[in-house]
């Protein structure tokens, strides 16, 4: 048949449908959960954001920060770094981020504060991700900037000097 590919079964020696199928996919989704690449646009920066939105809305849900933080490291795939902080949580140890991004240390620092004031932690959280995103976008504006910069020294090394020797010197 056109659909099959060639080394494949044929239909009479094959299993039944939905088990081939299950079958024939189970590697695809393996191998991207496998992958950790990320997607363009994004950074872990906005992953962290991301899951910190999600552990709030588990929170406003009214699970326990323990439960909440593993529900995101479920659902994201621990994308973020935030398995540390859920399995200290867990244990009852108030999280430490050491050896992880500054961004975790922050993350259990706004639930130390949350701990310590009686602070409800979901609109922390929310306000630290809505930080999180402010601070990497002026990350990349700057970033976008020192690359314009970057582009035309090319121009002033090479071809200004050029013009100079070609356009100015004969005359």
């Amino acid at each position: 048949s056109l659909l099959r590919r060639p080394g494949s079964p044929t239909v009479s020696s094959a299993p039944s449908a939905p088990s081939a199928l299950a079958a024939s996919t189970t590697p695809i989704v393996q191998s991207r959960r496998r992958s950790r690449r990320v997607p363009a646009g994004t950074s872990t920066v906005d992953d962290l954001a991301f899951d910190l939105d999600l552990v709030a809305v588990c929170l406003q849900a009214g699970l326990p920060i323990d439960r909440a933080l593993e529900h995101a490291v479920r659902a994201s795939g621990d994308r973020s770094g935030l398995a540390h902080i859920a399995r200290s949580a867990r244990l009852g140890l108030e999280g430490d981020a050491r050896g992880g991004p500054a961004e975790l240390a922050s993350v259990v620092a706004v639930i130390r504060f949350s701990g310590r004031t009686g602070v409800a932690l979901a609109p922390l959280l929310q306000a630290h991700a809505d930080e999180l995103r402010r601070s990497e976008h002026r990350r990349r504006q700057i970033a976008a900037a020192r690359l314009g910069v970057m582009l035309v020294m090319p121009l002033g090394v090479c071809v200004l000097p050029a013009f100079v020797l070609l356009g100015v010197v004969p005359v």
